[in-house]
């Protein structure tokens, strides 16, 4: 099941970020604030990171456990992406995409 979701990340890893930007500005929103939604996602994959660091920290949390539901998080934050539909909504999910991408 493990190899599976490395498989499946690594196959996917790029989509959300490329098609992104190209995404928002097909829902006319302006330019700049399109541009700033992989900011957004990097911002939050640094934070993701983080934070887990310091779950591997908690008694129990093996590295097996931590990715296991990181990745489930992280690929119903990839579905999610296409629920939005203005620049607000857009970049929510981008941040939560990236927190879990972390």
């Amino acid at each position: 099941v493990l190899c599976a979701c490395v498989v499946a990340n690594e196959m996917s890893y790029l989509v959300a970020p490329t098609h992104m930007v190209p995404r928002a500005l097909s829902l006319n929103v302006p330019k700049t604030q399109a541009s700033f939604l992989p900011s957004i996602l990097s911002i939050t994959d640094l934070i993701g990171r983080l934070l887990s660091g310091l779950a591997s920290k908690i008694p129990g949390c093996t590295r097996a456990v931590q990715y296991a539901v990181f990745c489930m998080l992280w690929s119903a934050s990839s579905l999610a992406l296409v629920l939005g539909v203005t620049y607000p909504q857009m970049a929510a999910l981008a941040g939560v995409y990236g927190l879990f991408n972390g």
